[in-house]
């Protein structure tokens, strides 16, 4: 397995449940495309292109929810990158918490997230990275 991108996809997601932003950040491409999950089952197919636009949708992300954070399962190695898989336990101002499973398909080059797609369920997760179960 290669050890670069693993552990480039465990500093993205560190960076995530610190709330982080240059953590994140640094672990993408100027050009970097993100599909969030929910905003793809609400909007379509909708990326957010390049760190201006990821910046902003963490922000909104982060502001909605009191808790948001990833627990890894594992991570697997794919011919563009990893695919993580895990746990995403979320708690809002409301009283809503959810516990779900989570994934992300990672396509990195010259050891930067160049897109980050992320999925509600580890079968779309592996699907979407050309793996099954």
């Amino acid at each position: 397995m290669s050890q670069e991108n693993v552990e480039l996809v465990r500093r993205m997601i560190r960076g995530w449940n610190d709330r982080a932003l240059r953590g994140v950040l640094s672990t993408a491409a100027a050009d970097v495309a993100w599909r969030p999950a929910v905003a793809s089952v609400i909007e379509g197919d909708t990326d957010r292109r390049g760190k201006d636009e990821v910046r902003q949708a963490l922000l909104e992300i982060w502001s909605m929810w009191d808790q948001f954070e990833l627990v890894e399962t594992q991570v697997r190695e794919t011919d563009e990158g990893a695919v993580w898989l895990g746990e995403a336990h979320v708690r809002g101002r409301e009283g809503i918490e959810l516990d779900n499973p989570f994934g992300f398909r990672v396509v990195a080059t010259e050891g930067l997230i160049t897109r980050l797609e992320a999925f509600l369920s580890w079968e779309q997760a592996l699907e979407a990275a050309g793996l099954s179960e």
